[in-house]
């Protein structure tokens, strides 16, 4: 059977605590976040942990950046992001 990385991401009392792409069989496709939306700031810090980008990464990204104004210092970790792509840091995966 064929497994494939969906994210998982864990709420405690003061926000998110863990953010991490867990191996599921295909048969359990699905999306289940247990946590209320992540912010930019935790994505972007999972994203630079991690080293690597993903589609879904960069769907997250797109839809937190769009909901509201972003701050001086949201708009720098975006830089940060493109940086990291852009001089081959980061590995973009599916």
């Amino acid at each position: 059977m064929s497994h494939s990385p969906r994210l998982h991401i864990t709420c405690g009392n003061r926000g998110i605590t863990d953010i991490k792409y867990v191996d599921v069989p295909h048969t359990q496709m699905s999306v289940e976040l247990v946590a209320p939306q992540a912010t930019l700031e935790q994505i972007i810090a999972k994203i630079i942990a991690s080293r690597q980008i993903s589609r879904l990464d960069q769907r997250l990204l797109m839809k937190a950046s769009c909901q509201a104004a972003l701050t001086t210092q949201e708009e720098n970790l975006l830089k940060q992001v493109y940086e990291l792509l852009h001089r081959g840091l980061l590995k973009v995966v599916n």
